[in-house]
């Protein structure tokens, strides 16, 4: 099953050099963002997590899409692989950003609840404008991980056979970072003064997250299939 494959696409490859690991996967393992995480400081969190997950799996459908488009083997899907493939770039793109973007939204949250200069109105304000910031951004990250476990579901079915369980996780991924996501959209809506807003927040993680165990389900079952385990 590996017989198209290159070396250079093998990871016993790329690391059997000193110079390969020195200069290769060691040095993109993100030991700083690692770190900040096991850190002291309420962020990044699990927020920040969760798009990381879903940039992770969003990768991985890329890897899994390039690996397909162009091979003779694949011929028949290789325009329907170009199409996941460009896609998945885009949303790791967002999901990438969202990392970020979480962190900062709830460090607003926090100034808010430390600032002494805001009167018990503007606080309030001030407070409900954060909290909706603070839940918007994993409401976006899961949907944008609900993308890619679809995504990680086709590319699991017609994909290169080699690589269907690096696709396979692409889904899981992304299934885990809905479901980290929405436990800080659900958080967020317990801190709202707008109920109809909360509610609306609350009804829609639970569809999402109720279509990625459904995805995650499928895409198991094909990668069980198509590897023969």
């Amino acid at each position: 099953q590996l017989d198209d494959l290159q070396e250079e696409q093998i990871l016993e490859y790329r690391l059997a050099t000193p110079d390969e690991a020195e200069s290769g996967l060691a040095g993109v393992v993100p030991h700083d963002f690692l770190a900040a995480v096991a850190g002291s400081t309420p962020t990044p969190g699990g927020g920040s997590v969760a798009a990381l997950a879903g940039a992770l799996g969003a990768a991985l459908v890329e890897m899994v899409a390039s690996l397909t488009v162009g091979r003779k083997k694949y011929a028949a899907v290789s325009e329907q692989a170009a199409a996941i493939l460009d896609e998945a770039v885009q949303i790791r793109a967002q999901l990438t950003e969202a990392i970020v973007a979480d962190a900062a939204a709830f460090d607003q949250v926090l100034a808010v609840y430390r600032d002494q200069t805001l009167d018990p109105a503007g606080k309030q304000a001030a407070l409900e404008t954060a909290t909706i910031h603070a839940g918007e951004v994993p409401l976006r990250v899961a949907r944008a991980c609900r993308d890619v476990a679809y995504l990680a579901e086709t590319i699991t079915q017609l994909g290169n056979s080699n690589a269907v369980t690096d696709a396979a996780a692409a889904g899981l991924m992304a299934r885990a970072a809905v479901q980290t996501a929405a436990l800080n959209v659900k958080i967020n809506a317990r801190g709202l003064q707008n109920p109809h807003l909360a509610l609306a927040w609350q009804q829609e993680v639970a569809s999402l997250e109720a279509e990625v165990e459904a995805l995650a389900g499928s895409i198991t079952a094909i990668a069980a299939e198509r590897g023969g385990f």
